[in-house]
C-alpha cells in the first residue's frame, strides 16, 4: 500500500505509449519493497515492475520531561534547561514552544533539528507570588505525537528584614574606654536573608559581623562597640544593606564620652615639728570635678613616716572626700615624701608633696618632795640619772633585782627606780619617745617603768608568765595604779620569768587579778596611818564577801628603801578580813617612821564583825570613826578582829556598786533574822538571767559579787526576797 500507480487503466494504440506515475508514500520508516502489476490484453499478462523505497521521519526526545525549580525568591529568576533531540531520520521542525503559566518563560520558541542532533531550550522561573507554582511547556513539531509537553514547578519565596532595638544608647562612657551593646536582625521570610553589609556611619562605632546570611525565620546578633576617644555627645547609625524589600535599614546610635577629673585642695602638706615616734594628722580634700565616676584605686606614701587613708574610694561627679595624712617621724630632722594617688582620671598618678621635721620628745614628769618611783619616759640622749634628773639629791637611783635594792648611776628603759628629790618639781626629760615596750620580769616582785604616754593597767599583757598582783604606784605611799604614767615606776608581782607587753593599742585586755571580789574602798573599814612628816598609808579590814577569804593579791610590794615611810599589816598585806570562826590579832608593821604617828579609822555602816586596836597596852574599840596619836612605838600596834556579830534591825537591799559596771559589781543586803533568801538577776523583759543566792542565810550583813561577762550591755534588775521582804533595784551594765 505504500506504493500507488496512476492511472489504473488505459488503452494504447499500436506504437503508442503512456506514462504511469508511481507514488511512494511510506507508512513507516524503513525499507519498503513492492511490485507494480500491469494486467493487460497482450500475451504474458500480467507483467510486473518491482519497486522499492526507504521511509524516513523525524522523532522527538525531550529531557527532562519534568522540571522542579524548588524555592526561588520573589522577583528573582532561576533558569533551568531542557534538551530536545531529533532521534529520527529527517529534520525535526519545532514550529512553536509556549508556556501555559507566565511565571515560566522558554527560549527559543522554535527550531529545526537535523536527525541525531539536539538543541537546548532555557526555561526561566520568576515567581510572582508566594507558594507553589506549576505549569506546562508545549512543543509543537512535525514528529509524531505533537505537541510534546514538559511539566514545570517551583515555589515562590520571599525574605523580610526586621531589627530590634531600633536604637542603642550607650549612655556615659569613660574617655579612653569602650562599651559594647547589641541588636538582633530577624529574617521573618521564607528565603535566606542576605545582609551584605552592616556598617556604622560614625567611625567611633564598630559593627560586627560586617555581613551574614540568615536562614528563614532565624536571627543573628550584631555587636556594636563604642570607643570613647573624644569628649561630648556622639551619634550615628548602623546601616544594614540586604536582599529584602526596604533595604537599607538602620539603627540609631548615641553615646556621651565622659571623664573624671582629679582635684586636690592642696598641693603640699607641711607638718612642721613633730616629736619622734608620735603622730600628727592633717588632711586634704579630693574632689571629682569631672563628669564620670572617679575611682581612686590606690593611695600610698613613698616615705614610711607618712601614712595616707583611706587607701581607695570612688567619687561621683562633684563629690569630695577628705584624706587623712599622718606623720610619725622615725628619725630626727627634716623628712620629705609624697602621697601618691592612683586613679582612673587622665592625670594619674597625682602627687601630694609631704614634709615635716622629727624632733626629740620632751616629757614632763611631776616630781614629789623626797622619795619618788620614777622611770625613763623617753629613750634619752644621755642615760645618766643626773643628765635627766639633775636635781636628784643623790647621783644614783635604786633599782630592784628581786631580792635587794641596787644603786644605779644610769637608767634603762622599762625599769623603775627609787630616786630622792629635795623638793617638788616638774622634770623635763628629752629623748626619743616610745609607745610600746617589752619588759623582762622574773618570778616575784618587779619594779618596772612606763612608756611615753599613759597606758591603762589592763593593757599590760603578760607573756610566758602570769600576774599575781595589781600594779602599784607610789605617792607618799603605795596605791593601786589603774594607769601607768610616763616617768613613773610601778611594782608588779609575776609567777615566773617572762615578759610584760606594754602596748597602748592592745585590744586584748587581760582580765584583772582583782584585789578581791569586793571593792575595799566601798565595802571595808579603813585605817589611815599618817606619818609625822605627813605621808599617808591606807589599810583596810572588815567582813569577807560571800565565798572569799584572805586574798594573796592584797600583798603589798617590797618595803621601800630606808627613809621612805611605810605601814602595812605584818602579813605584808594592806587588807585583812575577819575570820568566821576565831579571833584574829594582826600586828601592824612600820618603817622609817617620824613620830608622832596618827592612826585614824573610818567605819562603814554595814558591819557585822567587831574590831579593836591595841596601842601602847590599851584596847580601843573601833565602833565609830576616830583616831589615836602614837608617840612611842616600843610596843606593837595590832588590829584585833573577832566574831562579835552586830545584827541589823531591819531588812534592806543596797544599790549595787559600782553602777554602771563592767563586768563585775557587788550587792550589799541585810536581814535581822535567819531566813530563806533568793537574789536573782532579770533583763528588761522580765526574763531571769542568773540566780546568785537561793537558800538559808544567817541574820547579819551580807555582800554578793556578780560577774556579768556573759551578758550584753543594757539595763538589768536585781531582786532580793528574804522571808516576807522583797525589793527590786535597777543597774546598768556598760561595756
Amino acid at each position: 500500500p505504500d506504493f500507488s500507480v496512476a492511472p489504473s487503466l488505459g488503452w494504447l494504440e499500436p506504437d503508442d505509449s503512456a506514462n504511469y506515475s508511481v507514488t511512494f508514500t511510506p507508512s513507516s520508516p524503513g525499507l519498503k519493497n513492492g511490485y507494480i502489476i500491469f494486467t493487460h490484453s497482450a500475451d504474458g499478462s500480467p507483467d510486473s515492475l518491482p519497486v522499492s523505497g526507504i521511509g524516513v521521519a523525524p522523532e522527538i526526545s525531550i529531557a527532562p520531561l519534568t522540571l522542579d525549580f524548588k524555592s526561588v525568591q520573589l522577583g528573582v529568576s532561576k533558569t533551568e534547561n531542557v534538551i530536545v533531540t531529533n532521534t529520527g531520520t529527517s529534520d525535526l521542525g519545532i514550529t512553536n514552544v509556549q508556556s501555559d503559566n507566565g511565571d515560566f518563560v522558554i527560549l527559543p520558541t522554535g527550531a529545526i533539528i537535523a536527525p541525531s542532533q539536539s538543541d537546548t531550550f532555557a526555561i526561566t522561573f520568576t515567581p510572582a507570588a508566594l507558594g507553589i507554582v506549576t505549569g506546562e511547556i508545549s512543543f509543537t513539531h512535525n514528529a509524531s505525537g505533537s505537541p510534546s509537553t514538559v511539566e514545570v514547578s517551583g515555589t515562590g519565596i520571599a525574605t523580610a528584614f526586621a531589627v530590634a532595638p531600633g536604637n542603642i544608647s550607650f549612655g556615659d562612657v569613660l574617655l579612653g574606654g569602650s562599651k559594647t551593646d547589641s541588636v538582633t536582625a530577624y529574617n521573618l521570610g521564607s528565603a535566606n536573608l542576605v545582609i551584605s553589609s552592616a556598617l556604622a556611619d560614625n567611625a567611633l562605632f564598630l559593627v560586627a559581623p560586617g555581613n551574614i546570611t540568615i536562614p528563614p525565620y532565624d536571627s543573628a546578633q550584631f555587636y556594636v562597640t563604642f570607643s570613647a576617644s573624644s569628649y561630648g555627645e556622639q551619634s550615628g547609625n548602623v546601616i544594614f544593606n540586604h536582599n529584602a524589600n526596604g533595604t537599607p535599614d538602620s539603627v540609631l546610635l548615641s553615646s556621651r564620652t565622659v571623664a573624671p577629673l582629679f582635684s586636690l585642695s592642696a598641693s603640699s602638706l607641711n607638718f612642721q615639728d613633730v616629736v619622734y615616734g608620735s603622730s600628727k594628722t592633717d588632711s586634704v580634700v579630693v574632689t571629682n570635678s569631672g563628669t564620670a565616676e572617679l575611682t581612686i584605686t590606690g593611695v600610698q606614701s613613698n616615705e614610711s613616716d607618712f601614712a595616707v587613708s583611706p587607701a581607695s574610694i570612688s567619687l561621683l561627679p562633684s563629690e569630695s572626700e577628705t584624706f587623712l595624712v599622718t606623720f610619725t617621724p622615725s628619725s630626727i630632722g627634716a623628712i620629705e615624701g609624697a602621697g601618691i594617688f592612683v586613679h582612673n582620671a587622665g592625670s594619674s598618678p597625682d602627687t601630694l608633696r609631704l614634709s615635716g621635721t622629727g624632733i626629740y620628745g620632751i616629757v614632763e614628769v611631776p616630781i614629789s618632795s623626797r622619795w619618788n618611783l620614777i622611770s625613763l619616759p623617753v629613750v634619752p640622749l644621755n642615760d645618766s640619772l643626773r643628765a635627766m634628773f639633775p636635781n636628784s639629791i643623790q647621783p644614783y637611783a635604786y633599782s630592784y633585782d628581786g631580792t635587794t635594792y641596787l644603786q644605779q648611776e644610769t637608767m634603762q628603759k622599762g625599769t623603775g627606780y627609787w630616786v630622792k628629790f629635795p623638793a617638788a618639781e616638774t622634770a623635763s626629760v628629752q629623748g626619743y619617745p616610745f609607745y610600746r615596750d617589752t619588759v623582762t620580769v622574773h618570778a616575784g616582785w618587779n619594779l618596772i617603768g612606763a612608756t611615753s604616754q599613759p597606758l591603762a593597767a589592763l593593757s599590760v599583757e603578760p607573756l610566758g608568765t602570769e600576774l599575781e598582783s595589781q600594779l602599784w604606784g607610789f605617792r607618799s605611799g603605795y596605791y593601786n595604779a589603774d594607769t601607768l604614767y610616763p616617768g613613773n615606776g610601778y611594782w608588779v608581782k609575776t609567777t615566773q620569768t617572762g615578759s610584760l607587753i606594754l602596748n597602748p593599742l592592745s585590744v586584748k585586755q587581760r582580765s584583772s587579778p582583782e584585789i578581791s571580789e569586793i571593792n575595799v574602798e566601798q565595802f571595808l573599814n579603813k585605817l589611815i596611818i599618817v606619818n609625822g612628816t605627813g605621808e599617808k598609808v591606807m589599810l583596810y579590814y572588815g567582813e569577807p564577801t560571800e565565798g572569799t577569804s584572805q586574798n594573796r593579791t592584797w600583798e603589798l610590794p617590797p618595803l621601800p628603801p630606808i627613809g621612805i615611810f611605810d605601814a602595812r599589816f605584818v602579813t605584808g598585806t594592806y587588807v585583812e578580813l575577819n575570820s568566821e570562826t576565831q579571833e584574829r590579832v594582826i600586828p601592824l608593821s612600820f618603817s622609817s617612821v617620824q613620830l608622832p604617828l596618827t592612826v585614824r579609822w573610818e567605819i562603814r555602816e554595814n558591819k557585822s564583825h567587831h574590831a579593836s586596836l591595841r596601842v601602847e597596852g590599851r584596847t580601843i574599840e573601833l565602833n565609830n570613826d576616830g583616831e589615836v596619836i602614837i608617840t612611842d612605838l616600843t610596843s606593837t600596834v595590832s588590829l584585833v578582829l573577832d566574831k562579835r556579830a552586830i545584827i541589823p534591825q531591819e531588812y534592806a537591799l543596797q544599790q549595787n556598786y559600782p553602777n554602771p559596771f563592767n563586768p563585775s559589781t557587788v550587792f550589799s543586803f541585810q536581814f535581822p533574822v535567819s531566813c530563806w533568801v533568793t537574789l536573782k538577776i532579770y533583763n528588761v523583759l522580765g526574763e531571769e538571767m542568773a540566780t546568785l543566792i537561793d537558800g538559808m542565810q544567817d541574820a547579819g550583813y551580807r555582800m554578793q559579787s556578780f560577774d556579768a561577762s556573759g551578758l550584753p550591755s543594757g539595763v538589768y534588775y536585781y531582786r532580793m526576797t528574804a522571808g516576807s521582804f522583797s525589793e527590786t533595784k535597777r543597774m546598768v551594765l556598760m561595756r
